[in-house]
């Protein structure tokens, strides 16, 4: 008997070790943008990037003879917040407000309030976690 019981147990604690998976990282994207949740230690950092680099106009120039140089660039954004696990923040209910929040100080972001919202929404939506 104690040898049918013994592989059981052994089998139960297994499965119950291997189903419990640290979630370390989400991610999700649109057409222009990318979102990224990272557990960093007790902390989860919340990150938006350009999937492209934006036209930044020109540099120089100004003066004859003066060469004129093409400006692009990404704008990474990123929240930390404080003392909270990624399941946490995904189940909060507050996820989505944060991201919209960080769409708002960005300037490619300056349409309507609802819009907005909902383009943070689907990205949040969206997160894939490993």
């Amino acid at each position: 008997m104690l040898k049918l019981i013994l592989p059981l147990i052994l089998l139960g604690a297994t499965s119950a070790q291997a189903s419990f998976v640290a979630v370390t990282e989400c991610n999700s994207a649109s057409k222009t943008h990318t979102l990224k949740v990272v557990q960093a230690g007790e902390d989860v950092l919340v990150m938006l990037d350009n999937k492209k680099e934006l036209n930044g106009g020109e540099f120089g120039g100004r003066n004859p003879g003066q060469k004129k140089h093409k400006v692009t660039g990404k704008s990474l954004t990123t929240y930390r917040v404080h003392d909270i696990s990624i399941p946490e923040f995904r189940e909060s209910g507050h996820a989505t407000e944060l991201v919209a929040g960080m769409m708002f100080s960005r300037s490619e972001f300056d349409g309507e309030y609802d819009m907005v919202h909902a383009y943070a929404s689907e990205l949040v939506h969206d997160l894939e976690c490993k």
